[in-house]
């Protein structure tokens, strides 16, 4: 079952997650694609309270600029290739939603690099 999304105005590869988290809440996210970013999936704090995910540690992290900063792990899960999976999920203080290699590993992506393009996201065979 193809994960689909599309090239936005920013030249993101955007995907509609749903996220799922605690006491049955969930949320669609809107997630960007980040190959320099080898987790799972990261989010603001307003959606991690929302989805009343629960705290699991902390880990320091490189991030874009080179900085090492602190944040805070959570566990949820998301609907992927058809059924629920568990991620890790990174707090990050401001921005945008981002889905990373982790979350993408044995699969197949394919992006249609224009105004509007297509990206779908397939599990290898």
């Amino acid at each position: 079952m193809a994960l689909t999304g599309h090239i936005n105005d920013r030249r993101d590869a955007v995907v509609l997650l749903d996220v799922l988290g605690g006491e049955d809440a969930s949320e669609q996210v809107e997630a960007v694609l980040d190959t320099g970013f080898d987790g799972d999936l990261t989010l603001p704090p307003e959606a991690i309270v929302g989805l009343r995910l629960k705290f699991q540690g902390a880990r320091e992290t490189m991030v874009g600029d080179g900085r090492i900063v602190p944040l805070r792990i959570y566990r949820a899960r998301v609907s992927w290739d058809g059924r629920e999976r568990p991620v890790q999920v990174l707090m990050v203080p401001r921005g945008k939603a981002l889905f990373g290699m982790g979350l993408l590993w044995n699969h197949d992506v394919q992006l249609s690099i224009a105004d509007g393009g297509s990206v779908t996201i397939e599990g290898l065979p």
